[in-house]
């Protein structure tokens, strides 16, 4: 117990020292719409997933006898998205069911390693690893609701809808921008300058790997990054980003206004509408972490750490 105790204080440490700035929930780890995750909880749960490290997947390090910064963050990501989810699926009448768990909690009962873990525990862990099968039966809002989502905050739908211009330098990406913004149109931009011979053909166009001009957000942050995501997801419908780099150049992006893909948003809609709302609603939902954890990252869906 000793050992576990040195483990979470070095790691919390580890943490804190990146940590700066001010934080309303003096006793909360973390602050989900209103819901506040305790520091009480957050240690608690890090001195069990150290402890059983078998299960938990933790790595305290032999040496030290410490864990690391990432996956204290880590930790307490899952419980952010264990909160947020059960305020999600609530607010649309939904909830984990008994026949969501049954599985795993037969899987559970024969695992004496799994057995071990607090009650609390175990339902925290089935939970998250559940979740999305609840999500799953969710269907899509009417389609006045996702226009007017749309409209309002586009990342609430969980789908990305964009032209883009990729260039080299950003210097030529603040170039493009400024002719977009005095009147030209992003397609002819794009044919002009792109770098990205597909977007020089398609007018710049974001597709997806259905072939769909809505990608979910998910996809389109393993494709560019976080920081590419943040940048559109700080625009409304019609917005232009300041120019952003990923690995594949520098980005201007323009988010569709909805008539252009209302017809891909619904086709979405009608397959993965659980999933699609999930993602916009971690993109959108009002979530502060204490900083010296580090910050909630949108785009990511996940605590990281302070830039």
């Amino acid at each position: 117990m000793k050992r576990t105790a040195q483990a979470i204080a070095g790691g919390l440490a580890a943490v804190a020292l990146t940590g700066c700035g001010t934080f309303s929930g003096n006793d909360a780890a973390a602050i989900v719409d209103g819901r506040e995750i305790g520091q009480d909880e957050f240690q608690r749960l890090l001195e069990v997933f150290a402890e059983n490290t078998e299960v938990t997947g933790l790595a305290v390090d032999g040496e030290t006898a410490t864990v690391s910064a990432d996956q204290v963050r880590g930790v307490l990501g899952l419980l952010v998205q264990n909160a947020a989810s059960t305020d999600f699926l609530a607010a649309r009448g939904e909830a984990i069911t008994g026949a969501d768990r049954a599985d795993l909690v037969e899987q559970f009962a024969g695992n004496p390693a799994l057995e071990a873990l607090p009650d609390d525990v175990i339902d925290f862990v089935i939970d998250v690893q559940v979740a999305p099968a609840a999500r799953a039966r969710l269907t899509a809002p009417p389609i006045e609701e996702l226009e007017a989502d749309y409209v309002e905050e586009p990342g609430r739908l969980g789908l990305l809808c964009l032209r883009q211009v990729v260039v080299a330098t950003e210097d030529e990406a603040e170039a493009a921008r400024d002719e977009i913004a005095a009147g030209a149109e992003l397609a002819d931009v794009a044919a002009d300058r792109s770098i990205d011979p597909d977007g020089a053909q398609n007018g710049g166009v974001l597709f997806g790997p259905d072939g769909q001009p809505c990608v979910p957000l998910s996809l389109v942050t393993q494709q560019f990054g976080p920081a590419y995501t943040d940048a559109v997801l700080d625009v409304g419908a019609g917005g232009l980003t300041d120019p952003v780099q990923s690995a594949s150049g520098w980005h201007v992006a323009l988010v569709r206004p909805y008539d252009e893909i209302a017809d891909s948003v619904n086709a979405q809609y009608t397959v993965s509408a659980g999933e699609l709302m999930w993602l916009g609603h971690l993109a959108t939902a009002d979530i502060d972490v204490d900083p010296r954890y580090g910050r909630w990252d949108p785009a990511a869906a996940a605590v990281v750490a302070l830039r």
